[in-house]
């Protein structure tokens, strides 16, 4: 295959990826208590900030947010739901 078509062909999934994220919703792919670790789209943006933090606890759910406790942390956080996938299940993001 060409090289110019797999890069237009990856930019335009980047494109589909970038609306999927606002027409998901948090509580369609997560609930209170489910384990979660840091998603493909959440290293690009440079997370985790610490190594101890891979994982962590969803506390609670907003519409495009997740407030979740990180491993070794002592204060949960919120972050948009696509930093995150769950542990166990489908990779989304």
């Amino acid at each position: 295959m060409d090289k110019d078509f797999l890069k237009e062909f990856s930019a335009k999934l980047s494109i589909i990826e970038e609306n999927m994220i606002w027409v998901i919703r948090a509580d369609q792919r997560f609930h209170d208590g489910q384990r979660v670790e840091w998603s493909r789209r959440g290293r690009r943006c440079g997370y985790p900030k610490r190594k101890i933090a891979q994982r962590g606890t969803v506390i609670n759910i907003d519409a495009f947010s997740i407030i979740v406790k990180l491993d070794g942390l002592k204060q949960a956080r919120s972050f948009h739901h696509a930093f995150f996938n769950p542990v166990t299940g489908a990779k989304l993001f």
